[in-house]
């Protein structure tokens, strides 16, 4: 567990959490309640769960987990969190249908070796530029299309600093999963255009200050892959 920015924690991660979990991060949202950015991939949250508690938040007060793409790294973990805290899911309709179904191929459960995981979604985002509000912890949700139909951004505002919980922005890609380089250099556009201070990628952690966060984006835009 680790404190990346006033209030926003990471509690999970390959080896924070569980193997093969991508970066899980836990908002601050006032009295002990929390909200979980991803969950990903084990279907055995202890370690995750041990470590919200020890960044001083109450595990059944989890009030939302808010999946950022539909890929079973960052959604394995979601069925389970729901059942034990009763929180809410969330996910982007582009990716909606694929997690609740469990799609192996879209979850990319197949490539991972693992069985497909069914998640009922509570609150399905439409479009882009929805208002998340939980608690103090408060998101805006930018639409970032591209690794998957669904992916999508958080924009944090904590102080005068800006923050984007912005997952796989190095990609891979695969028309399997209805991936689009186009989009998706768009949207890492989109992104380079908010000037975010904090970078809190679904793999690589929290990236500040702010020249690294851009430093970050525009080497992937710099040598992007073949169109898919």
């Amino acid at each position: 567990m680790e404190e990346v920015a006033p209030g926003v924690f990471q509690v999970g991660g390959e080896e924070m959490s569980s193997p093969g979990d991508c970066c899980v991060y836990l908002v601050d949202a006032g009295d002990g309640r929390s909200v979980l950015v991803d969950a990903g991939l084990s279907t055995d949250p202890t370690r995750l769960l041990a470590n919200v508690k020890a960044s001083g938040h109450d595990p059944k007060r989890i009030l939302a987990v808010i999946l950022t793409h539909g890929h079973i790294d960052h959604i394995g973990g979601a069925r389970a969190l729901k059942w034990l805290t009763g929180c809410e899911v969330v996910a982007h309709e582009g990716d909606a249908a694929a997690i609740r179904e469990g799609d192996p191929v879209r979850t990319a459960s197949d490539l991972y070796g693992t069985g497909a995981v069914r998640v009922e979604v509570d609150r399905v985002l439409e479009g882009d530029g929805a208002v998340l509000e939980y608690g103090s912890a408060h998101f805006v949700v930018v639409h970032t299309p591209g690794h998957t139909p669904g992916d999508i951004t958080l924009l944090m505002r904590a102080g005068v600093k800006t923050l984007l919980f912005a997952n796989d922005v190095h990609g891979p890609f695969s028309a399997d999963w209805g991936s689009d380089v186009r989009a998706w250099a768009r949207s890492m556009n989109r992104l380079l255009a908010m000037s975010p201070d904090v970078l809190l990628e679904g793999h690589f952690g929290a990236i500040a200050p702010r020249a690294r966060a851009v430093a970050f984006i525009q080497q992937y835009l710099s040598r992007p892959p073949a169109g898919v």
